[in-house]
């Protein structure tokens, strides 16, 4: 999933299992908008994320495990809503389940957050807008095996693929 909103990248605990992922145990300070300065010790882990064609990654230089991500998929742009909008349409959103979703990636990551493209309605128009952005389904791998599981399907609301 991408997260433009969260500054770091994180990855469940599920997720690093399945890879193998060994990583560095660091103190991670967390700031939300009810709570500041809890601190959690965790493992920062690298991965090499590509799209599932295999021909476009990008680097997460320290994605932090977490037992789990508390993802809520209550604002995520449905078929239904796209088919509202002439100039969504065309646009494929992918069904997905928060459970599946093990990957969050945050603005320390900003090459997977790029737009490739912008769907805007005419300028005056409250309807809403969608970016393309270059990992809607993702492939992880890690430095030290060529195991690799899908990790994220996910666009969030107002993003297509």
């Amino acid at each position: 999933m991408l997260d433009s909103g969260s500054t770091h990248s994180f990855c469940s605990m599920s997720l690093a299992r399945q890879l193998g992922l060994q990583g560095e145990s660091v103190s991670l300070s967390l700031t939300a908008l009810k709570r500041s300065g809890s601190k959690m010790s965790t493992l920062a882990v690298f991965l090499e994320v590509s799209n599932l064609q295999g021909d476009d990654s990008v680097t997460v230089e320290s994605a932090y495990v977490k037992d789990d991500l508390p993802i809520s998929l209550q604002n995520m742009a449905t078929i239904e809503d796209a088919q509202q909008w002439h100039h969504l349409r065309d646009i494929e959103i992918p069904l997905v389940g928060a459970d599946t979703i093990g990957l969050l990636i945050g603005q320390d990551t900003p090459e997977a957050l790029m737009p490739l493209e912008v769907r805007r309605a005419e300028p005056g128009s409250s309807a809403p807008y969608a970016t393309r952005k270059q990992f809607c389904a993702v492939r992880c791998e890690t430095r030290a095996t060529d195991r690799e599981i899908l990790a994220a399907r996910h666009c969030s609301r107002c993003s297509g693929c």
